[in-house]
């Protein structure tokens, strides 16, 4: 909630947030470094009246349920880094336990005017054998520099898959977009893009 205070205190912190709100999160985070999240829910973070607006740059956000999770990050701190999967964890084989089937729905990422913004797309992971996370339509907005890598952790081959792109008409400058080994990445219309000036495609082996 908008009352919450978090302070991590010296040297290098992290939290873990486990969501099924669709409100707003609007947190003083201060001296925290990365956030890992897991949500069943569309999960909204905005750092716009954040106490400490430039500790916090690395984000690992997850789905736990099959219903296409949307996922807005308004003004991060630049040079943050955005890992996403559909699904981070593997059900197993047990009947015993609860199992989930992730799913990350529309992505929307907003840092400060001129920024860098790094996005990465990892494999979704809920089978013992890993198939591509597929995000809906994603934006990424005030970022001059733009660089989204695809990666899988296994020797399966797949494309993770952004299903469109627009990016910031009077920002964004360069995109850079690098597939992984055993990670191809398939991204949909690009749009917003009148200030580009360089895109660069880097690819390692998916055959």
């Amino acid at each position: 909630s908008g009352a919450d205070t978090i302070d991590g205190g010296a040297g290098t912190d992290s939290i873990t947030i486990t969501n099924s709100s669709t409100g707003t999160l609007t947190p003083a985070f201060t001296n925290i470094e990365s956030a890992t999240v897991k949500t069943s829910s569309a999960f909204n973070l905005s750092l716009t009246t954040a106490t400490d607006k430039t500790s916090l740059k690395s984000y690992n956000i997850s789905s736990t349920s099959a219903g296409a999770d949307n996922i807005d990050l308004v003004d991060i701190a630049s040079g943050s880094s955005v890992t996403v999967s559909d699904d981070v964890s593997w059900d197993g084989a047990s009947t015993a336990d609860t199992d989930d089937t992730g799913d990350i729905g529309t992505l929307g990422i907003d840092t400060t005017a001129g920024g860098t913004v790094t996005l990465n797309v990892n494999a979704n992971e809920d089978a013992v054998t890993h198939v591509a996370t597929v995000t809906g339509a994603t934006t990424i907005g005030d970022a001059a520099n733009v660089t989204i890598t695809s990666s899988n952790s296994d020797s399966n081959k797949v494309n993770n898959d952004i299903t469109s792109l627009a990016l910031d008409n009077a920002e964004t400058q360069t995109v850079v977009l690098t597939a992984n080994a055993n990670a191809g990445l398939d991204v949909g219309n690009l749009t917003n893009a009148a200030a580009l000036e360089s895109l660069t495609l880097t690819s390692a082996s998916n055959t």
